[in-house]
């Protein structure tokens, strides 16, 4: 019983001596400035990954804002206007982070859209 308790004892001051060193030597070679600085430029880039989709999805809905609108020239009076209803409830399902990219990123005029 007196062995196994100085074992014991033993472990956990090594345990515990450890834990310092490992402080100390991240500290001194800055292991822990370098890894939040490696999750700020992960959450960054992240962020520019969602931009990036985002773009894509805009193309998507301006590819198809300008065809509804080459449409909408050669049709007449009555199908424009329903055609002009169809693009108003199409824009207003986008959410408002990606009609404001795509007001400022594709130059859509403002009128058009409403």
């Amino acid at each position: 019983m007196d062995f196994s308790f100085w074992i014991v004892v033993v472990i956990l001051v090594l345990v515990v001596i450890w834990f310092i060193c490992r402080e100390f030597f991240c500290w001194y070679w800055k292991i822990n400035e370098r890894r939040d600085i490696l999750s700020a430029i992960h959450d960054d880039l992240s962020v520019l990954y969602d931009m990036q989709k985002s773009l894509s999805q805009l193309k998507d809905i301006c590819f198809s804002l300008d065809s509804l609108k080459i449409v909408l020239m050669n049709q007449n009076r009555g199908v424009k206007k329903r055609l002009k209803r169809l693009i108003c409830l199409i824009v207003r399902r986008i959410p408002k982070n990606i009609q404001t990219n795509l007001h400022q990123t594709l130059r859509l005029k403002k009128s058009f859209l409403l």
